[in-house]
């Protein structure tokens, strides 16, 4: 995660992180799913999110609310595909144009 943060955000390996970078860096790895949360803020931001954050510090501080807004943008991203006939489990039926 830590090589995440600073691949993301373009840090030098030597930067030495803040007092509140590394508390706060240290309370979200620990959640349980927290490289599937990584690779979704890093998807939304190569997908051209402009809301992401700017700085580490931010980031770590706003985690969880910063995963599901990166959630939400991918999902309005993906475009419309509708369902083939296959994968609707059948055939498709058409509707009467009376």
């Amino acid at each position: 995660m830590a090589a995440w943060c600073i691949a993301t955000y373009n840090r030098k390996p030597i930067t030495e992180w803040t007092a509140k970078e590394v508390t706060k860096f240290r309370v979200v790895a620990k959640r349980a799913d927290l490289v599937e949360e990584a690779n979704t803020i890093g998807k939304a931001r190569k997908g051209g999110w402009e809301y992401a954050r700017k700085s580490v510090q931010t980031l770590l501080n706003n985690w969880p609310s910063e995963v599901e807004k990166a959630r939400a943008f991918l999902a309005e991203a993906e475009p419309y595909r509708p369902q083939s006939a296959a994968e609707a489990g059948g055939v498709l039926q058409l509707e009467d144009a009376r």
